[in-house]
């Protein structure tokens, strides 16, 4: 349901932010794609969903795939915008890479099954944590992945903390939404994102729920390269040289800031976000395998090699 207000903000500033995001002409279509359970058949996996409590009292909830063997690994995924554990996109994603690992798809406040109003960075990382601390009460290795806006909360809690992951896996790292408007990214990809889907189609259909709870757009928040630029963890961000709308030279700003261990992968065929991830599902598998293995101590640059 979406509350009253929510459609003057629409009309105020949202028509670029919700097209960026969106599936455009296929959208309704992709919904009802059969993605959800190619993605099974592939693997043993089972879905459950837990409860989650933030620090400040939100009620959330997170999709749990945990495969029939043990492991001893986890990949927390916090999605980007207008996407949640229910959207057919995540459920795709966590299936391709539950064969290799436990995965856990948060919805954050304001989205999915989740309380409260979203916040586009500012409160979001209370979310995370709540995340980060589940999962490392039963897993001894826990890689934080997160795409789009959920890449810049993923940062921040990877910083911030207390609790931190043994990494960070940032797809499409804004600096932060304020960013991604200043840039003119949201603009770029409402003129040119339409064409772009129609001569550049995906492997799987993206889908999207647009209708979440929306909260303050511009609430303060930190500047990702500020934040990168006090990493203690390894940082592993993936960028598309097509992406309209958080382009890769504003992810590459905080990749140049980090001080330790990080890499960095430009997919020149590489669009937004979950783009990336559907269009090449087996080498983005892969690639969140090598950074989960990847045991540097510098920074890299395309250690993992592109899609071809």
């Amino acid at each position: 349901m979406v509350h009253g207000s929510s459609f003057l903000r629409i009309a105020v500033l949202a028509p670029s932010l919700l097209a960026a995001r969106g599936a455009w002409a296929a959208g309704a279509a992709a919904v009802l794609s059969p993605a959800p359970a190619a993605a099974a058949a592939r693997s043993l996996e089972l879905r459950q969903t837990v409860s989650l409590t933030a620090s400040d009292g939100t009620s959330l909830r997170a999709d749990w795939w945990h495969g029939g063997t043990d492991t001893a690994g986890i990949v927390v995924v916090l999605p980007g915008y207008a996407q949640h554990k229910g959207t057919g996109t995540m459920r795709y994603i966590a299936g391709e890479l539950s064969p290799t690992s436990d995965v856990l798809v948060l919805d954050f406040r304001g989205t999915g099954d989740s309380a409260g109003s979203f916040t586009f960075g500012a409160q979001e990382p209370e979310d995370a944590q709540a995340a980060l601390q589940w999962a490392t009460e039963r897993y001894r290795d826990v890689t934080l992945l997160g795409f789009s806006l959920g890449s810049y909360t993923a940062l921040r809690t990877s910083v911030e903390g207390p609790l931190r992951p043994d990494r960070a896996l940032l797809v499409s790292l804004p600096v932060r939404l304020e960013g991604i408007i200043s840039s003119g990214g949201v603009f770029s990809f409402c003129f040119k994102g339409v064409w772009q889907q129609a001569h550049d189609p995906l492997v799987v259909p993206e889908d999207a729920d647009q209708f979440f709870r929306w909260g303050p757009l511009f609430l303060p928040k930190p500047k990702a390269p500020d934040l990168a630029a006090q990493a203690a963890i390894p940082l592993h961000l993936l960028s598309g040289a097509k992406d309209l709308l958080v382009y890769s030279d504003q992810s590459r700003r905080s990749f140049d800031a980090i001080p330790g261990a990080a890499s960095w992968t430009l997919w020149p065929d590489g669009r937004h976000a979950e783009h990336m991830a559907l269009k090449h599902p087996q080498a983005f598998a892969d690639w969140v395998q090598h950074c989960r293995q990847w045991t540097g101590t510098g920074k890299a640059e395309d250690p993992f090699g592109v899609p071809e």
